[in-house]
Formats: structure tokens, sequence, C-alpha cells
């Protein structure tokens, strides 16, 4: 048993990796390029800078969006006490702005979090299968919703596969990949390489050699010096025919 959790703690680490980068363009009420950071220092110069706006107005719906994104993101990288936090504040933020579905998406991922650090394996399942539930009502209000898509892609990436949440993922970016071709403005070379990129990472997981090179080269060809463009590349040096 204890081999089995730390195959699920190192599981959830993906999450990690598969962390997105979006520029500003995406986000209704963020003002900073906050989803895809990970970067520790940076988390709580932003968490601070937030807090200090909430000590004058304690319902400043973007200040709070931002402070629960950076919390999330440290919970991510594992800074203990964090996911507590993302949880509260993302609740109150979503009370406030109920039809902010980023906001709903990422209170979903923090359930899972919030699973992923319970002691009882009925919390953990209670909590990942709910916060599950939240993203998939969170797609369903706002289909087209590029950072609502990415965040349910990236959380069914990271998850065991015994939750069965990969084919979310799939179904995530080829949504994505249609929308692009329909709206091609909101979707720059560094975004869609993202796309490419994790869309080579779920077919990896599948062992599907052929297309998950067949989209790391897209990731590569559209965006070559971009992060996931680069490891798009790394992949492909690793993954040889």
């Amino acid at each position: 048993m204890a081999i089995r959790q730390n195959k699920v703690s190192l599981s959830w680490l993906v999450f990690i990796v598969l962390g997105f980068s979006l520029s500003l363009t995406y986000a209704e009420t963020t003002k900073e390029d906050i989803y895809g950071l990970m970067d520790y220092q940076k988390l709580k110069g932003i968490i601070s800078e937030k807090e200090e706006i909430l000590k004058k107005n304690p319902s400043d719906i973007s200040a709070l969006k931002v402070l629960g994104v950076a919390y999330h993101n440290l919970s991510v990288i594992g800074k203990k006490g964090t996911c507590k936090k993302a949880f509260s504040i993302l609740t109150k933020a979503y009370e406030l702005a109920p039809e902010d579905y980023e906001i709903l998406a990422y209170l979903g991922s923090v359930h899972t979090l919030l699973g992923r650090d319970a002691i009882f394996p009925y919390t953990r399942l209670y909590q990942v299968n709910k916060g599950c539930r939240i993203m998939d009502e969170a797609i369903s209000k706002s289909p087209n919703n590029i950072v609502v898509r990415l965040t349910r892609a990236n959380n069914s990436l990271a998850l065991p596969d015994f939750f069965l949440r990969a084919k979310y993922a799939k179904e995530d970016l080829l949504y994505l990949l249609k929308l692009s071709e329909k709206t091609p403005n909101e979707f720059p070379p560094e975004l869609l390489a993202t796309i490419y990129y994790t869309l080579g990472e779920y077919y990896k997981s599948k062992e599907q050699w052929d297309k998950a090179r067949e989209y790391w080269e897209e990731a590569v060809k559209v965006a070559p010096e971009s992060k996931d463009g680069l490891s798009a590349q790394k992949r492909l040096e690793v993954y040889k025919l």
C-alpha cells in the first residue's frame, strides 16, 4: 500500500510539469501571467501584493482571483498549508463572481489537491471526484474558455489512471485546436505550442509514440523558442524513432 501511495503522489506531481503559460489576453480579471507560474519567489511576491490590496478592499474580485490561483500553484509545487488557503480564497471569489468560470475551474482543481493531501482514502476519493464534477460544470457553462479547458486538461492528465480522467484531457485539447481554426487571433503560437505539447504528453501516457511525436513536432514547428516548444524538442530527442 505504501508503494501505491507514493506512486499516486508522484503522478500528481506531473501537474507541475504540465503547468501552462497564458498571456494576459486569456484572463478576464487577471493582471498577471499567473496561470502557469510555478516560481516560488514570484508567487510569494504576487501574494504579498494582492494581500495588501485586499486589506483595503476585501471584495476586490481581481485580487482574490489572482491570490487564489497563486496559492493553488504553491500547493501544486508542494508548499504545505497553501491548498486550504487557495480553497478559502477561491470560494470567496466565486461567491462574489459566480459567472467567472475560470475561478470555478480552479476551485475544482483545488478540490483534487485537497484530495491529494487527504489522509483517509475515502476523503481522497470524495475530494477528487467533487473537484472533477466542478471542472466539468465549468466546461459545460463556458465551453470556449481557454483557461477553463486547459485547467481541466492539465488536471486530468495529472490524476492517477484509476480516476479515468485522461480522456477529458484529449477532449479539451482537441476542442481547443478546432476552436483555434475558428478564432486564430485568440491562439498565439506559444499557446498552440502548449496545446500540441500537452497532446503529445497525453499520447505518451498511452504509449502511442507516433502520435506523441507528431504533436511534439507541431509544438516545435509553431513556436520553437517557447517553453513548450523547447520541452517538445527535448521529448523528440529522448523518444526517437
